[in-house]
């Protein structure tokens, strides 16, 4: 991705979000979480999302430049994201933070794209090995991550949503 003029393929773009994206992805971010973690997390806590209380921390995020995030548009528009930088344990290891993609964009390769944006920028920032956190019960992600090489490491931790604690598997890959 030199000169930041993106990834391009026959119907879709990757490129590096600007603090301009941040509506675009406070939405998808909302709606996947209110698909994927609908069952895993409590209803109440899901149905309260709303995509303004997500913009004005996509829009910090974006502006401060800590994380690489990523958008990745198709002919709908902006259609998913990732956000990857140094891990939070360690910052001798990268972490992918969220990828995300619309529900109604599903299995075009969006996913796949974004995955592989995230962990080449994190080889070019010099990470060798790269980690992220999912939810247990999500098996689509999971099998997604499996797929892609990524291999559970047998750490786990509950992390706290709402009012829903949710168990977290780490996943790790060699860049």
């Amino acid at each position: 991705m030199k000169g930041g003029k993106g990834i391009h393929g026959d119907s879709f773009s990757v490129r590096v979000a600007s603090p301009n994206d941040a509506p675009a992805i406070a939405v998808i971010h909302v709606v996947t979480w209110q698909r994927v973690y609908r069952g895993i997390m409590s209803d109440a806590f899901l149905d309260s999302l709303q995509p303004w209380q997500r913009e004005s921390m996509w829009q910090r995020v974006l502006s401060e430049g800590s994380e690489q995030v990523h958008v990745c548009s198709g002919p709908a528009g902006i259609v998913g994201f990732s956000s990857a930088g140094p891990c939070r344990d360690s910052t001798t290891v990268a972490e992918i933070y969220a990828i995300y993609v619309h529900p109604y964009q599903w299995g075009q390769g969006y996913g796949w794209v974004l995955f592989s944006e995230s962990c080449a920028a994190m080889l070019r920032r010099g990470f060798e090995h790269l980690v992220l956190w999912v939810a247990t019960e999500n098996d689509q992600a999971r099998a997604f991550y499996e797929r892609a090489g990524m291999v559970a490491d047998g750490a786990t931790k509950t992390a706290s949503f709402g009012d829903t604690q949710v168990e977290e598997i780490r996943y790790r890959l060699e860049l």
